[in-house]
């Protein structure tokens, strides 16, 4: 086919290559560098690296491309099997590629699945479960357009179609279950004019486009956009009134989603998470109950803590009452009703064993330096020590800005580290290191301090938060201090709480006040329903802190030593180093000279 196993080129004759009726089969024989075929339903990565054949039709059994099948192959026209999905860099530099002949559904396109392909110029897809992000088309310099005709369940909303120079127009045909949505979803396409959309679509968050100096608007038929982003679709309202052409249109993506084969993707299962939460909101408008238990069944097994929130919309109140619906929902309750759930949490024990006590370094030469470099004493400023402890943590609020999604830093875990670190290449932080920088900050002050990292009940969820609780002497009490959110916390009389309080308030129902100037990155602004009530509630089952607290300490291989964790008695805790179910003993009062 125009190589050898060792790469060489041969000279290949083979014009046409019709696989569709064979049969992959595992091997231990490498058939090229070291790689093998390893299950009958996976074309192998490198499987046609640099072949020569001009059209190649693949075997209708697989299932997956994997990446770099195709790197570089001089094929002309490649026709795909039903239910296949394009792993990255499947299609890279296929220089002659002029046709992919796509199945009538596709199941995913992942990111930089076809990059480099020159000679495309137009790709038509038919139904697809979901494109990726990232590139997901990319570098193909003579692809004018880009064509859905089916179903689309979700397309990513970041850089989906980027590098494309003469690309002009992106049609949606068929029904749009959901999309992402930036103003980057797409990136360096400078022809592009127009973006059309001829179905319905339920959920959208495109926008507005960053840089396409030639893009003119999105468009679409009266009455098809629904649940929608107005920014663009102008005259269109983003809920009802339904009228029963708008019915008939839910009914279509209902049906039209419901030919998508194994559409729970479980290889993707947020955008599963995504796809069923729309398709249950269309059951509860179509007053379709079955439809609304199935999907809702399959939310709860999928990813039950979102259910909850979901079923509390406005939009299923006809259903409450019923048994079926009420039992679905009380289910729920026990995954994403976050106040019940600490509510109903083990309760902690007191312990009378002597435990080891948090210790503080105030005496670290590297807090010396970050008070005097960081000019500590001038932010802190003069007055009482709540006004001091406040000041210094909206300072890093405003120097650093919160970004949950950014990479670890490169440097020292201290806070005169970080703070240049992120001065010096432009950058954010997550609310780990805005906390560890917060803690430095306080200890380097001499106010006694621990970052605490707040958990949740799942097992696995990756969102928790990072927050501060600094010694406040005037109270004779922690404090809870937030430079994520530049947030705290107060009773009804405006006395500032520790985490520990605010999780006693949730559950037996105290008030509880959110600072009215919390905020992210002055962009939007937090509120107590949302920040308290659901983020924190959710992320107060479990609290864990260093007992050492001094700077960089979490640079250190074994950090997870020195951590221990409060949990309610009996509460299974998976994460590293020692758990304890005192309460008393893990917020203790610091031992101060």
């Amino acid at each position: 086919m125009g190589i050898s196993r060792d790469t060489t080129a041969v000279d290949g004759k083979l014009q046409r290559l019709d696989l569709s009726d064979a049969t992959l089969h595992k091997s231990t024989d490498a058939f090229l560098f070291n790689y093998q075929i390893k299950a009958d339903s996976i074309l192998p990565q490198w499987a046609f690296y640099r072949c020569k054949v001009g059209e190649v039709i693949l075997p209708r059994a697989l299932h997956l491309i994997d990446s770099n099948a195709f790197r570089e192959a001089r094929i002309r026209r490649v026709v795909l099997p039903e239910k296949v999905s394009i792993n990255e860099e499947a299609f890279t530099d296929c220089s002659d590629l002029e046709d992919i002949c796509f199945p009538k559904t596709l199941g995913s396109l992942s990111s930089n699945a076809i990059v480099g392909c020159e000679k495309l110029q137009t790709v038509r897809m038919n139904s697809v479960l979901f494109i990726s992000g990232g590139g997901s088309i990319r570098d193909c310099s003579n692809l004018r357009k880009i064509e859905i005709n089916g179903t689309l369940g979700h397309i990513d909303g970041w850089q989906t179609f980027s590098q494309l120079p003469k690309l002009t127009e992106i049609v949606f045909n068929g029904p749009v279950l959901s999309t992402g949505g930036s103003k980057e979803w797409l990136s360096e396409c400078p022809a592009l004019q127009q973006i059309t959309f001829n179905g319905p679509v339920l959920s959208t968050a495109f926008a507005g486009i960053a840089d396409l100096p030639n893009f003119h608007n999105y468009v679409s038929l009266p009455n098809q956009v629904f649940l929608s982003n107005s920014e663009w679709v102008k005259g269109i309202p983003e809920q009802g009134p339904y009228t029963e052409e708008t019915f008939k249109a839910f009914r279509q993506l209902q049906q039209s989603f419901e030919a998508f084969p194994d559409f729970r993707c479980e290889y993707q299962a947020f955008v599963t998470s995504a796809i069923l939460k729309n398709l249950l909101a269309v059951s509860a408008i179509l007053h379709d109950k079955a439809g609304l238990l199935k999907y809702g069944q399959l939310i709860l097994e999928s990813s039950p803590r979102k259910l909850y929130s979901l079923l509390c919309d406005s939009i299923f109140n006809d259903f409450a009452g019923q048994p079926d619906f009420d039992a679905l929902k009380e289910k729920s309750r026990l995954f994403g009703d976050y106040i019940y759930i600490l509510k109903t949490s083990p309760q902690y024990e007191r312990s009378e064993q002597t435990q080891q006590a948090f210790t503080y370094a105030f005496d670290s030469p590297i807090l010396k330096k970050v008070r005097e470099e960081l000019k500590l004493d001038s932010i802190a400023g003069n007055g009482d020590e709540i006004s001091r402890i406040k000041r210094v943590m909206y300072w890093l609020h405003d120097a650093i800005p919160h970004d949950g999604s950014s990479s670890w830093p490169q440097c020292k875990y201290n806070a005169l580290d970080l703070f240049r670190h992120a001065q010096e290449n432009k950058r954010e932080y997550n609310c780990r290191f805005l906390a560890e920088m917060l803690t430095d900050c306080y200890l380097a002050l001499g106010y006694p301090a621990r970052f605490i990292t707040c958990e949740s009940k799942e097992i696995g969820d990756s969102d928790c938060h990072v927050i501060v609780m600094v010694w406040s002497k005037t109270l004779n009490k922690w404090v809870w201090m937030d430079p994520s959110f530049a947030a705290y916390v107060t009773d009804e009389n405006g006395t500032l709480l520790h985490p520990g309080e605010v999780r006693e308030r949730l559950i037996d129902g105290r008030p509880l006040v959110l600072n009215p100037d919390a905020n992210w990155n002055h962009k939007s602004k937090q509120t107590k329903e949302e920040y308290i009530d659901r983020y924190m509630a959710k992320n107060l089952y479990t609290i864990q802190s260093h007992l050492t607290n001094r700077p960089e300490i979490e640079n250190e291989e074994n950090f997870y030593q020195d951590v221990i964790t409060l949990i309610g008695k009996g509460v299974t805790y998976k994460g590293g180093g020692r758990t304890t179910s005192d309460d008393q003993y893990f917020w203790q009062a610091p031992n101060l000279p």
